[in-house]
């Protein structure tokens, strides 16, 4: 039996602006198929193959098989298991940090984060492509936001010359264009300007430094203040960590609202991630293939005269003029067995459509000359000839 259910008019005003946008999206790109047999998968974050690794599987079986003594709780007032600690202890040594604090997704460790370490009207200095989940934590902490170009250290430089001292946020490899942070820059300035430094290593884990992530890589880990990491992508899990300086991942474990409030990361969970964190470390060949495969993309497109922008890593995009193009054009690829995401507002700015291809390791080079030469043929009967890179304003 159906109940009509007495709805504010307010709460229809409110909601439908967003409802309008969404149903306008023709074909609607956020339903993917739950067979991917027969398709190149390009839509999803998991870069190394490793959600359903064998190893992996069998670890997280193995957990859920025992007799289960965890609580679950808080981490913070004693929640989480023996797998828990164990796979902590792991990825503090893999990201050569001092300690780590799980949370239970990217986006908890972000907005936790940046709430807790935030004082009141303090300036939160973050670059215009970020992560959404990094602009939440400035929308929910007291801190003033303060939007810097991208990648710009001198309009970083200007903006805490007139603001003053606080908190910079960067991604390690952002998520849109995949363009990598220039993250000893910002340090510099940092550490010459009284600031913290949060860095968003959600997209570079596992691909860059052995599987430590970028700052690893770039043998800077123990001078960021911070890095948080969304354990879904490289490692093929779900849930998320905050990495630092011993010191201060006392006083965040003392504030951070996201991991007080929130049960600790089950043991199968735990499991499954700490079989995963050993194949990255062992297998590096995995990364450093995956890198191959997008380098061989980005090539073969260059050459049809695309412009995927400033790419650098395992994400590579596409960028259209409307939402409606970057549809068709998932559409297109969709018809010929090629999966990829499409982003619109508010991942990116309105009136702007951007398909993202998410290169992972097992793809191979017969999979990249199918994707490329389905790329020209879409694009040339949509009659584009060629596609701008993601240049947002400030």
């Amino acid at each position: 039996m159906s109940v009509t259910m007495a709805v504010p008019e307010w709460y229809l005003k409110h909601m439908k602006p967003a409802v309008d946008y969404a149903a306008s999206l023709v074909p609607n790109p956020f339903s993917q198929p739950g067979d991917l047999s027969g398709y190149v998968a390009l839509h999803q974050n998991d870069y190394l193959r490793l959600g359903n690794h064998p190893k992996v599987v069998k670890a997280r079986g193995r957990a859920n098989s025992r007799k289960r003594e965890e609580a679950f709780m808080s981490s913070v007032y004693g929640g989480g298991s023996d797998e828990c600690e164990v796979f902590r202890q792991c990825i503090v040594a893999a990201m050569d940090a001092e300690d780590a604090m799980l949370t239970t997704s990217g986006w908890a460790a972000n907005v936790g984060l940046l709430e807790a370490i935030t004082p009141l009207f303090q300036p939160i200095y973050i670059d215009n492509h970020a992560h959404a989940s990094l602009y939440d934590g400035v929308k929910l902490s007291l801190g003033k936001k303060v939007v810097v170009k991208h990648n710009d250290v001198d309009d970083l430089a200007r903006r805490i010359d007139k603001n003053g001292p606080g908190v910079v946020v960067i991604d390690a490899v952002y998520s849109t264009d995949g363009s990598i942070g220039d993250v000893e820059a910002y340090l510099d300035i940092c550490e010459a300007n009284q600031c913290l430094l949060v860095l968003d290593e959600a997209h570079s884990f596992g691909l860059f430094g052995n599987g430590g992530g970028l700052a690893v890589e770039l043998g800077l880990a123990d001078r960021v203040h911070f890095r948080t990491v969304s354990l879904n992508k490289a490692l093929g899990g779900h849930g998320g960590l905050i990495a630092g300086n011993a010191e201060l991942m006392k006083m965040v474990r003392a504030r951070c609202r996201s991991v007080i409030f929130s049960s600790a990361t089950s043991s199968v969970s735990a499991a499954g991630h700490l079989a995963a964190l050993h194949i990255i470390v062992k297998e590096t060949a995995r990364a450093k293939r995956c890198m191959r495969k997008a380098e061989l993309l980005r090539r073969e497109l260059a050459e049809i005269g695309v412009d995927t922008g400033d790419s650098q890593c395992q994400i590579v995009s596409i960028m259209f003029d409307g939402e409606d193009a970057a549809c068709r054009f998932y559409a297109g690829l969709r018809e010929r067995k090629i999966l990829t995401s499409v982003f619109v507002a508010p991942a990116i700015p309105l009136g702007k459509g951007l398909v993202r291809f998410s290169v992972h390791s097992e793809l191979t080079d017969a999979e990249v000359d199918h994707v490329v030469a389905s790329t020209e043929e879409v694009l040339a009967k949509m009659g584009v000839r060629r596609q701008q890179p993601l240049r947002a304003a400030v």
